[in-house]
């Protein structure tokens, strides 16, 4: 079993596979890629399964940025100030530590009391400022190294300031 172009010739390089004492196998998938720079090209997985009478063999190709998708952020707080509200969002508790290290982007969606329009907005941080004549608000995040999918939106939060 391997991962990569090497596979098909049989290579040292593409063992990945490795026999437990226990009888299970542990898969170990590493890739020289920065976390820094832009994905160019896809990661290739290959697993071969072969008994006496078949043999079966399915390659995956995909970005690293296609399967990381954070789970909803947290609204934690929204504070009143001056002409504006100050929202504070927490990454999910299943986000990998330090959070400083591994950041996400956080997306708000709010709705404005007087016309029910609705405006998102994108920020870097986790703390935001939003205007303050709004109804209700909610929040998503990704990963802002890779680029990942959008975690599902949190609820829609009612705004009482």
């Amino acid at each position: 079993m391997g991962l990569g172009h090497n596979c098909s010739h049989a290579e040292n390089s593409c063992q990945w596979v490795s026999k437990l004492a226990d009888g299970g196998f542990q898969f170990e998938l590493s890739h020289s890629l920065s976390p820094y720079a832009e994905e160019t090209t896809k990661l290739e997985v290959t697993a071969e399964a072969f008994t006496k009478r078949s043999f079966r063999r399915t390659t995956k190709t995909f970005f690293l940025r296609e399967i990381i998708k954070p789970d909803s952020p947290q609204i934690v707080t929204c504070e009143e100030v001056k002409e504006n509200l100050t929202v504070n969002i927490d990454p999910p508790t299943s986000w990998s530590t330090p959070h400083s290290y591994f950041r996400l982007e956080h997306e708000i969606e709010f709705q404005f009391k007087d016309n029910g329009n609705v405006c998102t907005t994108i920020e870097r941080s986790s703390t935001t400022q939003i205007p303050k004549r709004i109804s209700k608000l909610r929040a998503r995040s990704r990963d802002s190294l890779v680029r990942s999918n959008w975690s599902e939106w949190t609820p829609w939060k009612n705004v009482t300031c």
